[in-house]
């Protein structure tokens, strides 16, 4: 009896895994990790953690508050000593970590088999869509272990289930602002408990020191600070943060909404209020912005089955007990099998390494800036700013990055934005800022045309992805007689496809 225990935690777990494997291997480069890895090198060899702009010459030498520092720190370690291959298999392990965590909450909602597979499923494949190489993923993890262990406190009532939570805090907002998410849920179900009339000390202590330890980070209180102020402005020009589109749906988010929606409103389970504030919250911040419909997913993925449960009313138990269970193990290992062959078409190329796909970053232009020491201040398309600072020399500094709020003014980047799609006149913006040097451009970007007439500009490289403009000024006078008498160097052959 307990070898046949044994063997099926054993399958369940590899079941677990493969499709871990399958969700969470996304081997696409996120824009900021070229900035991640750049600055988690910085503090290793600073041994500080900055807490002013030195990557900028637009905001040089301002407050940055660096709510990812631990993260940044942490990927850098992992890709010095094993690539682009360990950041995969480490992001993949945390994956595997929530999918765990979901199915044993899963266990104590839901008989189904069926149930639960769809539920994990759906699950997975709205996590996956924020789970590249970036801080959140850690926001992810430590939002589904505060529910998680919450869930397992109210079903036990031992409170050595609520310890971590504290200790939770502390790493969490060192590794990503997200944490704001964490204690939110926390105070929201101490509230709920106060209600109630089933608040304790113990709680309240714990509650409390949870809260306090997240002070402990570089930035202290204003880490708290900022990151509420940076929560009620709107951030237009980043997809995750604009609403969600119902046109462009995921299924499994589908599914989920449709399943909470459903069991709440019509199963006769007893309805438990902080679990349906939760799921309301939960829900509404994902329609409001497209990032928040993995908080959602967690949420409803441990709490909507219950009432899912009640609804059917055991129908598929029933119906699963008809199954021979020489059907049911084949139809597992089919999903496993499923999963793991796969995965490496799931995404670009070798599914162990991160790609750098050539038709969304300027590696050849970047290449060009090397191979003919051009250097200077960079005015580049937003999405490239933090590849500049990691791939060229120190001494080159962009005008605006992926950082966003955490370095520049909400008016510094509209600004930006409107001339970088030329709803305003870049000759007067750039003249607040006569250092820039260079403009690296997308090859769509409708300000490279405004460039090519303009006789300031002087246009030495273009390809399919990216043209480069020097200023006609004193700085770049000797690369652009380079250019002119046909000296320059225009690297031929294949470039690197991944991260090594």
């Amino acid at each position: 009896m307990r070898t046949t225990k044994f063997l099926k935690g054993i399958f369940i777990l590899l079941i677990l895994a493969s499709a871990s494997f399958f969700f969470f291997s996304i081997n696409s480069t996120d824009t900021d990790l070229w900035g991640h890895l750049k600055f988690g090198e910085d503090i290793q060899k600073t041994q500080t953690v900055p807490r002013y702009d030195s990557y900028s010459y637009s905001f040089f030498g301002k407050r940055w508050i660096n709510h990812e520092w631990l993260s940044e720190l942490l990927f850098y370690t992992i890709f010095k000593f094993t690539t682009s291959t360990g950041l995969i298999l480490f992001k993949v392990g945390l994956g595997f970590i929530i999918t765990l965590l979901i199915f044993l909450a899963l266990e104590n909602k839901t008989k189904s088999g069926i149930l639960k597979i769809i539920f994990i499923l759906s699950a997975l494949s709205v996590i996956n869509y924020g789970f590249l190489t970036r801080p959140q993923v850690f926001t992810y993890l430590f939002f589904t272990l505060f529910v998680f262990l919450i869930d397992r406190y109210e079903k036990t009532g031992k409170y050595y289930m609520l310890y971590p939570l504290p200790f939770i805090s502390l790493a969490w907002c060192n590794l990503h602002g997200g944490f704001i998410a964490g204690m939110g849920f926390l105070l929201l179900y101490l509230i709920f408990k106060i209600f109630e009339k089933k608040v304790t000390k113990r709680l309240v202590i714990i509650t409390s020191l949870a809260a306090l330890l997240t002070l402990i980070n570089p930035n202290g209180k204003d880490l708290w600070l900022f990151l509420i102020k940076s929560l009620s402005s709107p951030r237009p020009y980043i997809y995750e943060w604009q609403k969600i589109e119902f046109a462009s749906l995921y299924l499994g988010y589908f599914l989920l909404l449709l399943f909470t929606i459903s069991g709440v409103l019509f199963s006769k389970a007893k309805k438990i209020p902080y679990e349906l504030a939760v799921l309301f919250i939960a829900s509404l911040y994902s329609f409001i912005h497209n990032r928040h419909m993995v908080l959602f997913a967690i949420s409803a993925a441990i709490y909507a089955p219950r009432y899912v449960d009640a609804l059917i009313k055991n129908r598929l138990t029933g119906i699963e007990g008809k199954i021979p269970k020489g059907v049911s193990t084949s139809l597992m290992l089919l999903f496993c099998s499923y999963f793991l062959l796969m995965a490496p078409y799931k995404g670009e190329g070798n599914p162990l390494k991160i790609k750098i796909r050539e038709d969304s970053y300027p590696l050849d232009a970047i290449h060009f800036m090397r191979d003919n020491g051009i250097s200077g201040n960079i005015f580049s398309f937003f999405n490239w700013a933090e590849m500049c600072i990691r791939e060229l020399p120190d001494e080159n500094k962009v005008f605006f990055d992926g950082r966003y709020r955490t370095v520049y003014s909400d008016d510094f980047i509209e600004d930006y934005f409107e001339v970088l799609y030329g709803r305003k006149d870049y000759r007067e913006h750039l003249s607040k800022f006569p250092e820039t040097d260079i403009m690296l451009l997308h090859r769509m970007n409708p300000l490279r045309l405004k460039l090519t007439n303009d006789k300031e500009w002087v246009r030495v490289y273009a390809s399919t992805t990216a043209w480069i403009f020097l200023r006609d000024n004193k700085k770049n006078y000797p690369i652009i007689e380079e250019f002119k008498n046909k000296r320059l160097i225009y690297r031929k052959g294949p470039l690197p496809k991944y991260w090594n």
